[in-house]
């Protein structure tokens, strides 16, 4: 297990990186060793549902055996995450399509234990032509709360991340649905890069604060009058001194996890880079605000 250092009086938080930049150059153990090299504390592994280094198909051995090879070499594996909700929506107007996708949510519960991981993320759903705003709300609540015995029993929490999906488009609206269900087996997953396109992450945060379950580090930048779109670290419209400040003012001290996007060549140079960056970032708690 990683330990946090202290800084001062205050917790560090702990620097994880996402598999899905590496997962067609590198196997799942080579991500790891990687990982370690650039003094990652944890790797986020994807579901995907028929390659990468975990898949809906993967054995229980193999999942156990890649989770024994990240602790030879001092690597959490924290959180679970899947692209999956996008085609297998909790909220889909087709009921089949929706009991697909709470069926991904049970295997990522069954294989994040396999992992040791405590923590999955779930898109909780989205807003279409066919699926109006006030049925997704509602379809989305009853079917994390029927996942939650599953979560409860394995010990993991649910991780309710805001992406591009049309829904839970403000701090306000994210806390209330998560206080409407009320169940410490469902807490934010929140993407700071996404949060700036709806607004400010740093409100998000305190907005969210306790409810935190774990966060995704991403830049975002206004490339066009009506589009934004993921930029390098540093290069966007994030205010990462005033995110990192609230993050400590919170008291968080769980995983900054980056998703970087992929380089066409050369992953070494992406983990590295995107090593350096996070270390800045969360170095800024020195930084005074604007």
């Amino acid at each position: 297990m990683s330990e946090k250092h202290k800084d001062g009086d205050k917790m560090s938080m702990l620097k994880g990186i996402g598999d899905w930049p590496f997962r067609h150059v590198w196997t799942g153990k080579e991500i790891i060793e990687n990982a370690s090299k650039m003094k990652f504390n944890g790797i986020e592994f994807n579901i995907y549902e028929s390659d990468g280094p975990i898949n809906l198909h993967s054995s229980p051995a193999m999942v156990k055996e890649l989770a024994a090879h990240a602790a030879d070499y001092g690597i959490e594996l924290p959180s679970l995450s899947t692209v999956l909700h996008n085609q297998y929506s909790l909220t889909s107007a087709d009921k089949n399509i929706r009991k697909q996708g709470e069926e991904i949510v049970l295997r990522m519960i069954e294989m994040a234990s396999q992992l040791g991981a405590k923590t999955i993320l779930v898109v909780p759903g989205h807003v279409s032509a066919d699926v109006p705003y006030d049925q997704a709300y509602a379809v989305s609540q009853e079917t994390l709360i029927r996942l939650v015995p599953s979560a409860l029993s394995a010990g993991i929490t649910i991780g309710i991340e805001n992406v591009w999906n049309k829904f839970l488009l403000s701090p306000l609206e994210f806390v209330r649905f998560l206080d409407e269900m009320n169940h410490p087996s469902i807490k934010a997953y929140l993407d700071i890069g996404n949060a700036r396109i709806a607004g400010f992450p740093d409100q998000w945060i305190r907005l969210l604060e306790k409810r935190l379950a774990s966060v995704h580090v991403k830049d975002i930048r206004r490339s066009t009058k009506n589009d934004y779109g993921v930029v390098p670290l540093f290069n966007g419209d994030v205010d990462w001194p005033a995110v990192i400040r609230t993050l400590h003012e919170v008291n968080y001290d769980g995983y900054l996890i980056a998703t970087p996007a992929a380089y066409s060549i050369l992953p070494e140079r992406l983990i590295h880079t995107a090593s350096q960056d996070l270390t800045a970032i969360m170095e800024l708690q020195r930084v005074k605000g604007r």
